[in-house]
């Protein structure tokens, strides 16, 4: 004879069981969700700006941002060895041409998003003073902190404008290459040169120096940072999300406020 009471009890136990095998299987796919992460190799000059916009872009879209900061060159040989990234950032549209020239670039996804500027900045007790940017060769400036300029963009930028003007090969022997803008800020920070030559946005985050010289807008050389999804991304999808997110206004006001600048026609190439 069936007891009805136990048949129940089996089936209430029967129930519940595939109530919290639903439950996990969902809770799974939410786990899987917020586990989502994007890797983005990006220009050092491009850090504190960025590590905001990810809190930003992870707090919206549940995705999060792993970052590999470096010299935009470093991380294109890095690319082109086949380190995965879903998304490049680069200080240069040259060193995005490489990378698509050997297939590695999503072209349809590719677009230049930010500018900058070019400024010479001294420690912040330093008694130096620029009047005119002639001013880098007098002999009070012994050591210049720059950014490789044979390999980085911020270097090469910086070369290409003082050989224009007729000034690089007088100040070529007191350069002091570093590997990436960071370090040339940091050089000037921790007293170890006279002055360098940074990115605007790069002062925004730091009080320990003061600003000697900006290369005036209609002077500079046409700093343009591009940016694309790689073709071996793994998070096509997510990239591309983080792309348009990109392109927000509220994310823009934050490269803005940091020291960037949109990009503009009126630069001279």
């Amino acid at each position: 004879m069936i007891n009805l009471g136990d048949r129940r009890h089996r089936l209430w136990r029967m129930m519940v069981s595939i109530c919290f095998l639903l439950l996990a299987s969902a809770g799974s796919c939410w786990s899987a969700q917020e586990q989502r992460v994007i890797t983005v190799f990006a220009a050092a000059s491009l850090m504190d700006a960025l590590e905001e916009v990810a809190e930003m872009f992870t707090e919206e879209t549940g995705v999060k941002v792993r970052f590999n900061f470096a010299g935009s060159h470093v991380l294109t040989r890095h690319i082109a060895a086949g380190a995965p990234a879903d998304i490049f950032f680069p200080a240069d549209e040259e060193k995005m041409d490489r990378l698509q020239s050997l297939g590695l670039i999503a072209g349809e996804t590719r677009r230049s998003i930010l500018s900058n500027r070019l400024i010479i900045v001294a420690p912040e007790d330093s008694d130096l003073q620029l009047k005119e940017i002639a001013g880098l060769a007098m002999p009070e400036i012994r050591r210049i902190a720059l950014a490789n300029p044979q390999t980085v963009p911020a270097g090469i930028y910086t070369r290409r404008y003082l050989n224009s003007i007729g000034l690089w090969e007088s100040i070529h022997p007191k350069v002091i290459p570093t590997a990436n803008v960071r370090a040339a800020l940091g050089a000037v920070k921790a007293g170890n040169v006279d002055v360098s030559i940074v990115y605007r946005s790069d002062v925004f985050s730091t009080a320990e120096v003061k600003v000697l010289w900006e290369i005036p807008e209609g002077e500079q050389w046409r700093i343009s940072y591009p940016i694309a999804i790689l073709k071996t991304a793994k998070e096509k999808e997510a990239a591309g999300i983080f792309l348009d997110f990109m392109g927000k206004e509220h994310v823009r006001m934050i490269f803005l406020r940091l020291g960037f600048e949109l990009p503009v026609d009126s630069i001279v190439p």
